[in-house]
């Protein structure tokens, strides 16, 4: 008797199944997902961290002035995308103040890669996007309120985060960015 069965040489040289075809793309395109969900995430976290030790940063320096009693200026070098503080005068380590000059609070500081400092929003609303923007925190740790756009290099209209240094309690905060409306949209738009 002669067996006509189909023996597993031979159904290896058929090929994949569909089904077989089907999980593998399946298990391919979750992958996928997963590898570039990922890789977008790692940008909008650079953002946050540097928009969040922004603002840490000028609490940091504003605190130091209230409790040194002392004027600090605060710069934002847009050019360089860093940001640094100092004193206005040359001091000795004791805090005695030797005359004019310059003495480093806080050390110029880059924002993380990839990400920059776009603009500067003061109160009255003027805008700043070039060279050096400094505002000075008085001994009582008051500063000018103003806006400071972070952005992410390669993706400057779509990742965007604004410190927002409050006039009334001078704090700094964190804001996503929210696009401005341009055109007031009323009923009519639905007519």
């Amino acid at each position: 008797m002669v067996r006509t069965g189909t023996s597993t040489a031979g159904r290896a040289s058929r090929g994949f199944t569909l089904i077989e075809m089907l999980v593998t793309m399946m298990i391919i395109g979750l992958a996928m997902t997963l590898v570039f969900s990922i890789d977008n995430m790692v940008p909008k976290a650079r953002l946050q961290s540097s928009a969040s030790d922004l603002a840490a940063d000028l609490q940091l320096v504003r605190n130091h002035a209230l409790f040194a009693g002392r004027e600090v200026v605060f710069a934002y070098h847009l050019d360089r995308e860093t940001y640094e503080a100092w004193y206005p005068v040359e001091m000795d380590d004791d805090g005695r103040v030797l005359g004019p000059g310059r003495t480093v609070v806080r050390e110029p500081t880059r924002v993380q890669q990839d990400m920059a400092l776009a603009i500067v929003r003061l109160a009255d609303g003027t805008i700043r996007d070039v060279d050096t923007v400094e505002f000075r925190i008085d001994r009582l740790g008051r500063i000018a309120p103003h806006k400071v756009l972070v952005v992410n290099a390669e993706f400057q209209d779509v990742e965007r985060a604004w410190v927002v240094v409050d006039g009334l309690t001078n704090d700094a905060r964190v804001v996503e960015d929210v696009p401005e409306v341009e055109e007031e949209i009323t009923d009519a738009h639905f007519r």
